[in-house]
């Protein structure tokens, strides 16, 4: 007598399923190339329908930005035991961080707390010099060597150097920690340096 009687459409990814004895909201999502169904046993109303809405979006949010866990979600889940047994992750992967993505997080922070004048030199800096170079680059391969070599192959003048490379400093090492370069005279202890070999053009290279 619990067979279920049948289900309807509510927008992409929503089943409304009616039992003998009660209703239920059904979410399908893909993970890991798998089609999940978790049903929530609620009531056709508009408020759990449109909490089911929310919940899906927050789910493929979470898939694609690498961060959904299963059974923080689903800890009762047929689907999450299976992926358990079969020894699928039951948490995304880590996601791949390229210079690309550290410096659009930097910008974002940038446009809030910097005059709007320099934000716009840096984001323009970045769009014509960084990301065509750097912006595929995986955050944990980048070493003072390729900056060092891509510096000296840029045709700019010291000062115009200088500043492509202060976006890419502040975008790069508060997370990426790479081997330290003295020899600087000219450094000043206000600008970190972690991995970013000496300006073109000071006294070190003469």
């Amino acid at each position: 007598m619990g067979r279920n009687m049948g289900a309807r459409n509510s927008g992409p990814g929503l089943e409304l399923r009616q039992g003998v004895t009660r209703q239920s909201i059904r979410i399908t999502f893909q993970y890991f190339g798998r089609r999940c169904r978790e049903s929530l046993p609620l009531p056709h109303t508009k408020t759990n329908i449109a909490y089911a809405k929310r919940l899906r979006g927050e789910i493929v949010n979470a898939i694609e930005r690498n961060d959904f866990r299963y059974e923080e979600y689903f800890p009762n889940s047929r689907t999450a035991k299976e992926f358990r047994r079969e020894q699928l992750p039951l948490e995304a992967p880590q996601a791949v961080v390229t210079i690309g993505d550290l410096l659009r997080d930097s910008l974002r922070i940038a446009q809030h707390n910097l005059a709007l004048s320099t934000y716009n030199c840096y984001a323009q800096v970045a769009k014509n010099h960084l990301f065509p170079r750097w912006g595929d680059t995986r955050a944990t391969v980048l070493t003072a060597k390729m900056l060092r070599e891509w510096i000296m192959s840029i045709s700019l003048k010291r000062k115009t150097i200088q500043l492509i490379l202060t976006p890419l400093r502040n975008a790069v090492e508060p997370k990426v920690r790479l081997p330290h370069e003295s020899g600087d005279p000219n450094h000043r202890q206000s600008e970190p340096s972690v991995g970013f070999p000496p300006r073109r053009g000071s006294s070190s290279e003469s």
